[in-house]
This record gives structure tokens, sequence and C-alpha cells, in this order.
């Protein structure tokens, strides 16, 4: 199965997305966090940075915030936090038959 969205901006330049779920491996996008649950567990040190987990919550946080007061802008002085990714991207196995 796959979904798709297309959508018009203000200026009417167009933009599109497609995407495809994973009916064949259901719940594979939890594998590589799994992974990294199991490394941690293991070597007792975070997978991850923790200026990581604090962006993407802190981030959520403040969308979340916003939606429920009509969109308000919200200062986020909190999230000035200094991280770089290592980016080490992996594709996911592809589904067995």
């Amino acid at each position: 199965m796959n979904g798709s969205a297309a959508w018009r901006y203000e200026n009417d330049s167009l933009e599109s997305t497609l995407f495809f779920t994973q009916e064949a491996r259901p719940f594979m996008h939890f594998a590589f966090l799994v992974e990294g649950i199991d490394e941690m567990m293991q070597t007792g040190k975070a997978t991850w940075p923790v200026e990581r987990t604090l962006l993407t919550s802190g981030i959520l946080d403040a969308l979340l915030i916003s939606k429920t007061d009509n969109s308000r802008r919200l200062p986020t002085p909190h999230l000035a936090i200094a991280y770089r990714s290592p980016w080490n991207w992996k594709q996911p196995p592809a589904a067995s038959a």
C-alpha cells in the first residue's frame, strides 16, 4: 500500500510526496530503534547523543503547544543546543516474500 500528497503554496509552486507502508514487514520502522536500544543495554553507553533526543522532544513539545494555542509562534531559546549529526543512514532490509 502507498500514499501520496500534493499541495500548492501561496506563490502557486507545487510540491508532492509519495510514501509506502510496510505491509510485507510490519513495524520494520522500529527495527533500528530496537537495535539501538539493544546496543545501549549491552554497552551501557548511549547509542545516540542526548542532544538529539532533547532537540526532537523539545521541537515536538513546542509544536504541540503552538497547535493547541491557535498556531501561536513560541520562543524556543531552550532549543539553542549545539548538535552535529554523525549521519550514518542504513537502508532497511528488503521485505521477505
